[in-house]
């Protein structure tokens, strides 16, 4: 399950991934994603395709000629669940123990196009923000139980910036120019260690993994 912006409306399976990114940040089990989709034509030149190609070639590395599209989508295909709740503006799921909770500031619409070939969500508007929640039954108890909690949570969105009250972590905010808080406490989003366990430590954009065990 996830979402992204993607190319132009033509040519489908070559155009998924020259959308623009997300502004995101993760805090443990909770993850923020934040879309501001301009209402301009990428500058640079046209799309190049060779001779002979019939348009099946990757595009050029240069932002190309297209209009930006004015929506997301989120890949979320529901057959692949045990359970989907629609609730206050959260889609909730559940596979086997484990949950997850979606919600989106712009209203989304179901669709079987657009979102690759499966099932998802079609979100209009060049702005929006995603909020997206993992659980467990090990840690969260019944599903049901859960959802409400999810359900019943604080959200306040403002323009590009989110505030969400997420059960078992706290008050998160973020915001496209606004740092991450939890509890009202700064959360960087670079500069930590990549791995950081008894097996591996990486430096923040080292490049370089030294992995060890035992000898």
């Amino acid at each position: 399950m996830f979402t992204l912006h993607r190319g132009c409306e033509d040519n489908k399976s070559l155009k998924y991934w020259q959308g623009r990114l997300p502004c995101a940040a993760q805090v443990q089990n909770c993850v923020i994603a934040i879309y501001n989709i301009p209402d301009l034509t990428p500058p640079g030149p046209p799309t190049q395709f060779p001779a002979g190609s019939q348009g099946n070639a990757a595009p050029s590395p240069a932002p190309s000629e297209e209009i930006v599209l004015p929506y997301t989508v989120a890949a979320f295909p529901r057959q692949k669940f045990d359970a989907v709740i629609e609730e206050l503006g959260w889609i909730l799921a559940r596979k086997g123990k484990g949950y997850i909770a979606f919600r989106s500031q712009q209203p989304v619409t179901w669709t079987s196009d657009f979102v690759f070939d499966t099932e998802g969500l079609i979100a209009r508007g060049r702005q929006n923000v995603y909020i997206c929640q993992l659980g467990r039954e090990a840690t969260d108890g019944d599903f049901e139980e859960w959802c409400h909690k999810i359900t019943s949570s604080k959200v306040i969105c403002e323009d590009l910036s989110v505030t969400y009250d997420a059960p078992g972590l706290g008050e998160i905010h973020f915001g496209w120019e606004e740092t991450l808080t939890c509890e009202e406490q700064e959360l960087s989003l670079r500069n930590y260690p990549r791995f950081d366990n008894p097996y591996c430590h990486t430096a923040y954009n080292s490049g370089a993994y030294d992995i060890r065990f035992q000898d």
